[in-house]
């Protein structure tokens, strides 16, 4: 959850209390997915497919609208927020976005284990998209990876190799550009790449 939040909250701006409602909302989502937070597993495991016990961004939506509607703040406060992180969190269930990342599917990742993969991004124009599909993909990689090829501690030779081209600036070098004091893009997403490949412990 950590790593999501992370992601999303580096693929756009969140300001005062956004942060904290959107990790406040990711519990929830995934605590009403069956999650035992603590433990890290899933109470239907053993009854449903693995791409049924996971939320979606309609999901979060959906939790972001509730939880607004349940806490203290005030109607324009209330409403200030849900335009401001609803309409983020939107944009990333709707078009070629949403196929991408508002579904219960997800890549085939033994086949990104075993065999030769290029994942392209090309049909997604803005840095930040590109940032929050790359980011949850390596997450995603990740996990697959401790899950299904847990570190015995023995040394043994390089077996697999994922290579991150960078060219195109996605996750370019942070540099001097803020806007009323905060990162820019630019910025935002050298720190979302940075944070997926530390989760990655480096993908070797």
């Amino acid at each position: 959850i950590d790593s999501i939040r992370t992601i999303i909250a580096s693929a756009f701006e969140l300001t005062e209390a956004m942060p904290n409602i959107l990790e406040q909302c990711l519990y929830n989502i995934y605590i009403d997915s069956g999650w035992d937070i603590v433990r890290n597993v899933n109470i239907y495991r053993d009854s449903l497919p693995e791409e049924y016990l996971y939320p979606t961004f309609t999901d979060l939506c959906s939790e972001i609208q509730d939880y607004l509607e349940r806490s203290d703040y005030s109607e324009e406060v209330k409403g200030n927020y849900k335009g401001a992180l609803l309409s983020r969190i939107r944009s990333f269930a709707n078009g070629y976005k949403g196929v991408l990342l508002n579904t219960t599917a997800h890549p085939d990742y033994e086949a990104l284990m075993t065999d030769h993969c290029v994942v392209e991004l090309e049909g997604l124009a803005d840095d930040a998209d590109k940032c929050l599909v790359m980011g949850t993909i390596l997450t995603q990689y990740y996990q697959y990876r401790r899950n299904h090829f847990p570190d015995s501690g023995e040394k043994k030779k390089a077996e697999h190799l994922i290579v991150i081209e960078e060219a195109d600036g996605t996750a370019g070098r942070v540099t001097e550009q803020y806007d009323g004091g905060n990162q820019g893009v630019r910025g935002r997403n050298a720190d979302c790449g940075s944070e997926s490949y530390k989760a990655c412990g480096g993908c070797n």
